[in-house]
């Protein structure tokens, strides 16, 4: 086999290579799903294998049975309580985004 051959043969095999992962590739996207909380906030979901995700983070502030989840402000407070608790990123409520 000469130079030409083989840059030849090497050329075809990675375009079936990459032709079969883009094939692959393409089974692999999911469409969002959606669910609802207790208090009405919608959160899209992906489906990943045989695994549901949630695609965004939880934005309620009670559990299922409407029991408050308790809010925190400082670091201390997470040391000290016994309960669920929330908090804003860095205790700052501007990182509220539904706001």
């Amino acid at each position: 086999m000469n130079k030409n051959m083989i840059r030849q043969h090497f050329t075809v095999m990675l375009f079936f290579l990459f032709f079969s992962l883009f094939l692959n590739a393409q089974k692999q996207v999911h469409a969002f799903k959606s669910i609802t909380d207790v208090e009405g906030n919608n959160y899209r979901t992906i489906q990943v294998g045989n695994q549901e995700w949630m695609a965004e983070n939880l934005r309620t502030s009670s559990f299922r049975d409407a029991f408050p989840i308790t809010y925190t402000e400082q670091d201390r407070e997470w040391f000290i309580t016994k309960k669920a608790a929330w908090c804003y990123y860095d205790y700052l409520p501007s990182y509220n985004v539904l706001n």
